[in-house]
């Protein structure tokens, strides 16, 4: 039996977005790849979708976000802080 994760975050950019991001591929295998993905990820439990047509800090905010509301993070609990 396999574990399944407490969450799963699916980072959804657009073939439009990815493609002005990077030319490494060609726009149609993007929108492939863009489909495949959304295909699975929809299909598995536990999955926040986030939009990374937004900018950057938009998208780590968001990101961010999800998961201090999925596990309760906050400064007292937290072994990331550094003081």
């Amino acid at each position: 039996m396999l574990i399944q994760p407490d969450m799963v975050i699916f980072m959804d950019v657009s073939p439009e977005v990815a493609y002005s991001r990077r030319q490494d591929l060609t726009y149609d295998h993007m929108l492939k790849i863009n489909k495949a993905y959304k295909q699975y990820m929809y299909s598995v439990s536990n999955v926040e979708v986030i939009d990374c047509d937004q900018k950057h800090e938009i998208v780590l905010n968001d990101i961010a976000a999800r998961i201090v509301k999925k596990f309760g993070f906050n400064k007292t609990n937290s072994k990331l802080d550094n003081k």
